[in-house]
């Protein structure tokens, strides 16, 4: 089955309209107003836009805690366990927050199109934990991950407990290069490829109060904070589609992949101190430790997004384009921070490693001149 040049960028077309789009992607051709109408370039050769982003982020393998309670096991039921323990994990949840983008670009004679894009994204979450009445008789412990020692427990009976956040920031340049296609009527496929300098920054805070920590009758307080941070560049190319519906309205699509190499910097500090109990009134350090440390390491990103435009044509050689898009972006094993290696096993395995994904709303506003 002998298949066209048509056939296929009209698969290409559908295919990325469905799965797929850009708000970067979105300029492109333009085909008049009323009904779809024979492909027609753009009218100008330069375009400059600017678009609002809000946000959100999910990152595997962040756990701050985990809360521990135990149920008697029925005792008609023969067994040699008296309890059941449950343990249910708290996650950071980051909030909704706004970025931005802009971007300039230049389409030559020959519709080649030269792009130069920079995106901002920051956002934070917040996590509290505390222990609540008595382990055995419906009450729960609440045991912090990357403490320093196993025996960290947050009392229950000292009203104080566990508060801690993460901020994340991240930032990324986009240099491409990309050949319009008309495939069918109405409709485009741009094919490209260039370069992404990515830096993605992540910083963790937390203060934790026990009474029980190894035993002792004194109140202690260990104060956490942790940087992760990576920094790349490296090579990205994708695909990106732009389907007009008549009426000044387009439908368009974006995929892209990017391989980064790049510097992960990741820093523990760690203080315990105490007060009370058989250490008197004065404040005493009971630990203060630190690692560093420094490494490289390949990078993969991925980005998807789909959504719509609307174009004014005026002066007749002038377009002003709006765009609404949902957008969603991962990050391969970004969840770099320093592990202590003294977690008891609770909380051990759940902030080894894992993937950093934003998502959201992106609204733009490009103008072609």
């Amino acid at each position: 089955m002998k298949l066209s040049i048509n056939k296929i960028c009209t698969a290409l077309v559908i295919g990325m309209s469905t799965i797929s789009a850009g708000a970067y992607a979105a300029r492109g051709g333009n085909y008049g107003d009323g009904d779809c109408c024979d492909f027609q370039f753009g009218c100008g050769e330069w375009s400059a836009g600017v678009s609002a982003l809000y946000w959100t982020a999910k990152e595997d393998g962040l756990a701050y805690g985990a809360k521990l309670s135990e149920e008697p096991v029925d005792a008609t039921t023969p067994s040699l366990v008296s309890f059941e323990d449950d343990v249910k994990y708290k996650n950071f949840d980051f909030d909704w927050n706004i970025g931005y983008r802009v971007n300039i670009d230049y389409l030559t004679t020959s519709q080649i199109n030269f792009g130069l894009e920079y995106t901002h994204f920051n956002t934070r979450a917040k996590g509290h934990g505390n222990s609540e009445g008595t382990l055995g008789d419906g009450g729960e412990l609440f045991f912090p991950t990357y403490v320093t020692s196993n025996d960290f427990v947050i009392d229950a009976d000292t009203g104080t407990g566990f508060d801690g956040h993460v901020k994340l920031d991240i930032d990324y340049i986009d240099a491409t290069v990309g050949r319009e296609f008309q495939c069918v009527k109405c409709a485009t496929v741009t094919p490209f490829v260039g370069a992404r300098f990515a830096r993605v920054d992540q910083k963790y805070h937390s203060v934790s109060t026990s009474t029980n920590f190894a035993g002792l009758t004194e109140t202690d307080t260990e104060t956490l904070t942790m940087n992760n941070q990576f920094d790349g560049a490296g090579l990205r190319g994708g695909l990106a589609t732009k389907w007009n519906l008549g009426n000044s309205v387009s439908f368009f699509g974006l995929a892209a992949i990017s391989a980064l190499w790049g510097e992960h910097k990741v820093t523990y500090d760690d203080t315990i101190t105490g007060i009370g109990g058989g250490l008197g009134a004065t404040t005493t350090l009971l630990n203060d430790s630190h690692q560093k440390d420094t490494y490289q390491a390949f990078r993969g990103i991925t980005d998807l997004a789909v959504g719509f435009t609307y174009d004014w044509e005026f002066c007749d050689s002038n377009v002003l384009e709006v765009s609404l898009a949902w957008e969603h972006h991962l990050f391969f094993n970004m969840n770099r921070f320093e592990e202590n290696g003294l977690q008891n096993n609770l909380t051990a395995a759940q902030h080894s490693r894992g993937d950093l994904g934003t998502s959201g709303v992106t609204v733009g506003l490009n103008y072609a001149f």
